[in-house]
């Protein structure tokens, strides 16, 4: 009678083995199928990542990545074109203010050497340019801490009325000198 009882251990053991084994199969099969769905995506979305603060960003162009790793490399792509476009607009704001600030160090100097040139041009209407043009030098400089200042969220903007007509009456006045 102690036989059949061996021969039933002997054969749930078996099946134990072989349950085992399918188990570990699976498991591995399971563990390499969600590396490659989750695993590599995320991977290469890193990668991609690191390179963000350059402004360049290349998504995964994979169709069968899941839904969030899809959802993340878009974010990324757009964050990346806003970092282009923020790039672009730093440069063209330099650009602007080198720009702004020769202009009045332009009429400073031409007025000051035409000063020292013909000293019979050191009139008080000159003299007056190059303080106007100070003025507006340092009225620029201004602006760009403003600038800086509100960027960081120091001070609030505030709306007042501007006569443009008389602005540029006064600008043109400058320019008089000039005319022949």
């Amino acid at each position: 009678s102690i036989t059949p009882l061996d021969a039933t251990i002997s054969t749930l053991t078996n099946q134990l083995y072989l349950i085992m084994i399918f188990l570990i199969v699976a498991i591995i099969g399971l563990t390499i199928l969600l590396y490659k769905k989750i695993v590599n995506p995320l991977i290469a979305i890193n990668t991609n990542a690191k390179m963000l603060d350059t402004g360049v960003y290349h998504p995964i162009e994979r169709d069968d990545t899941y839904a969030e790793a899809v959802e993340l490399d878009s974010t990324l792509a757009r964050a990346a074109e806003n970092i282009q476009k923020a790039d672009k607009a730093q440069r063209v704001l330099i650009s602007n203010v080198s720009h702004d600030l020769r202009t009045p160090l332009t009429m400073i100097s031409g007025y000051g050497e035409m000063m020292i040139d013909l000293p019979e041009e050191k009139t008080d209407e000159n003299l007056q340019v190059i303080v106007d043009e100070a003025k507006r030098l340092n009225n620029l400089v201004n602006d760009l801490l403003d600038l800086s200042r509100l960027q960081d969220n120091r001070i609030e903007l505030k709306k007042e009325t501007f006569d443009i007509h008389a602005f540029i009456i006064e600008q043109m006045k400058k320019y008089e000198v000039y005319r022949v």
